[in-house]
């Protein structure tokens, strides 16, 4: 996530070197631990189930709350956009050549991991044999990321799948409500908030990515879509802190 605010920060500002200058050693370290950690062979990234390994964190009774493990839609989205970044503004060709090197292994076995036809849309996770065909907004990154690991059309049908299942005007659900596990409310103890936290619970933070991946596809003609969204949070500025929206609807 912290190199995905340098690749946002370059994207405004159009210059790396100062970021490189000032971050560089920081950024060398967070991928050599990443690639030596979690890397498989064919680059892709894997992590446990516990402790639990993304923002999908909630934890009922010592497990999970949505169980997720090994390669993770979202984070190998954000590893592949990371390693693109890095290829293309590192200050040594010698690293740019490495980090695209392992880039290009990363986006032959995306794909193929990630991607089923007939669906329609990304796994959220994929540990062989299993794999989780439930509709979550994690895969949304693999389409909102400035170097996307998908083609084009891939990224319209994830975008078509994120608005008829998740959309809402305070943000995106954590699960279809089509799927047996969606809980539709949040509320009563600790226990009951934590299963639904992720299981279909809104998150306004979530609509960032969504505003990349529709800019990144359609251009400036999507702004009037994004700002109606953004302006019907006008009144909800005044419910709870002023100036702030809540963390989840």
């Amino acid at each position: 996530w912290w190199l995905w605010a340098l690749i946002q920060y370059t994207r405004m500002k159009g210059d790396a070197r100062p970021l490189w200058d000032r971050y560089g050693e920081a950024i060398q370290a967070i991928l050599i631990s990443y690639l030596h950690r979690l890397a498989g062979e064919d680059g892709l990234l894997r992590v446990p189930a516990m402790p639990t390994p993304s923002w999908m964190d909630a934890v009922v009774d010592g497990a999970p709350a949505v169980y997720r493990s090994g390669a993770l839609v979202e984070l190998n989205a954000l590893w592949y956009a990371a390693l693109r970044w890095v290829g293309e503004t590192a200050p040594h060709e010698g690293l740019r050549w490495r980090w695209n090197f392992l880039a290009h292994k990363v986006l032959e076995h995306f794909k193929p991991t990630f991607w089923q036809k007939t669906r329609g849309y990304l796994a959220d996770w994929v540990d062989p044999p299993l794999a989780s065909w439930q509709i979550r907004p994690n895969q949304l990154w693999a389409a909102a990321v400035p170097s996307r690991p998908i083609s084009d059309k891939i990224a319209e049908l994830i975008v078509e799948t994120i608005d008829k299942h998740l959309l809402t005007p305070r943000g995106l659900r954590t699960l279809s409500p089509m799927d047996p596990q969606y809980r539709g409310i949040y509320e009563g103890n600790q226990a009951e908030r934590d299963r639904a936290y992720h299981n279909g619970t809104v998150w306004p933070f979530l609509l960032g990515a969504y505003a990349d991946a529709l800019i990144g596809l359609f251009g400036e003609g999507t702004f009037p879509r994004i700002r109606k969204l953004y302006d019907g949070f006008a009144e909800a500025l005044w419910q709870y802190g002023w100036g702030h929206v809540a963390e989840i609807y």
